[in-house]
């Protein structure tokens, strides 16, 4: 089986040297679109096939679509990844013995809960694995490996683990994603994308708009995955309310959330959580309880950590003590 890495980059210098080696000797193709810095130099100095070409006007699928492009046609599979993300070692033995299909993905860290990103924080599957041939990007901005027409998917899920490095400050996408919804106001993506923008900026009331206009969008599926993420939309929304001091909605907002999907650990401990800041003992304990008998994760979501490990114990225990107190 021959399998290829492409990527995308711009001033990537700083993260080469660890890119190029998580590689492990895998050919490695990059579309650098503009860098100021050695990072081309470096690339090549490393082994890596590198192009340059400005993308103008700028659109992700443009760029990741010619950044494939530049991949040999006898490759078999394509490994898409960015240069501030990292394939753990063994990553290609795994891909000779799982691979099984012709779109796929592997396990990807989004964030961490420490500064020495030793804690995963954020955490689910990537669909970026995919045969050379038979796929391409779409959308402007936080783009999509979708399959060319007359291809049917043959889905293969890996235990491949990549991780994400991001440094220095988030960028700014707001514009494309007002443009891209300017263009189709029923991309659900692109409205929890916004949504997730302003709330990371304490864009809160901004946020809550976006929330609830991605939730009337996606209103009526009930996939698996739509349930996740209408859970976790109303978790967010919850989390707006609170920080606008709007605590008369925030349980039901949360309760929304359990509804939407009831064994999604993390409504449940975000809910107790938030109850026990408003004095809710009692509560806090039942929900957080609830959360620790939920034991098996979902693997097509996103996925916080803290929620699936000794949190929902640690807020049930606070509480109980809280309650034990109260009745002496």
């Amino acid at each position: 089986m021959n399998f290829a890495i492409y990527t995308i980059s711009k001033n990537e210098a700083h993260n080469v040297e660890a890119f190029m080696k998580a590689a492990e000797g895998c050919p490695v193709y990059v579309l650098d679109t503009g860098s100021t810095d050695d990072t081309v130099a470096r690339l090549e100095q490393h082994g890596a096939h590198v192009v340059q070409k400005t993308i103008n006007p700028w659109r992700f699928d443009t760029a990741r679509n010619e950044a494939l492009a530049l991949v040999p046609d006898d490759v078999d599979v394509c490994v898409s990844i960015d240069m501030d993300e990292r394939l753990d070692p063994g990553w290609q033995d795994k891909l000779r013995e799982q691979w099984s299909g012709n779109i796929g993905s592997y396990f990807h860290i989004a964030e961490w809960a420490d500064e020495a990103c030793t804690i995963p924080s954020v955490q689910s599957p990537r669909t970026r694995l995919h045969s050379r041939h038979d796929y391409e990007w779409h959308r402007r901005i936080h783009e999509v490996i979708r399959p060319l027409p007359s291809v049917k998917m043959t889905w293969c899920d890996t235990d491949i683990v990549v991780k994400h490095y991001q440094k220095g400050g988030q960028r700014n996408y707001d514009p494309a994603l007002k443009e891209l919804l300017d263009e189709d106001p029923t991309d659900a993506d692109a409205w929890l994308q916004l949504a997730g923008e302003c709330h990371q900026k304490s864009n809160f009331g901004e946020a809550l708009d976006a929330y609830r206009q991605y939730l009337r969008v996606i209103e009526g599926d009930e996939r698996e995955v739509l349930r996740y993420r209408r859970a976790h939309a109303w978790i967010s929304i919850a989390q707006c309310l609170h920080k606008l001091g709007r605590n008369d909605e925030v349980i039901r907002a949360f309760l929304s959330a359990i509804a939407a999907e009831p064994n999604c650990r993390e409504a449940w401990t975000h809910f107790s959580h938030v109850a026990l800041q408003l004095g809710n003992a009692p509560l806090a304990y039942g929900a957080a309880m609830t959360a620790y008998g939920i034991k098996q994760p979902p693997y097509h979501a996103a996925t916080e950590a803290a929620c699936w490990g000794d949190l929902p114990k640690q807020i049930a225990d606070h509480a109980f003590g809280i309650i034990m107190k109260g009745d002496k």
